[in-house]
């Protein structure tokens, strides 16, 4: 992904992670690419997990 990608390819790649129906990418890991590429969408990670 660039590094300012768009929701399109975000939602490609979540896509792709859930494809084989185990995940590759842990929520973790998806939760930090969304706030690298979408800074101050999401709340930090102990609150979005609530």
């Amino acid at each position: 992904m660039a590094s300012q990608g768009t929701i399109q390819e975000f939602v490609s790649l979540m896509g792709a992670n859930m494809s084989t129906g185990q995940p590759f990418l842990s929520k973790r890991n998806l939760y930090g690419i969304v706030e690298k590429l979408y800074p101050s969408t999401l709340t930090d990670w102990d609150t979005n997990e609530l």
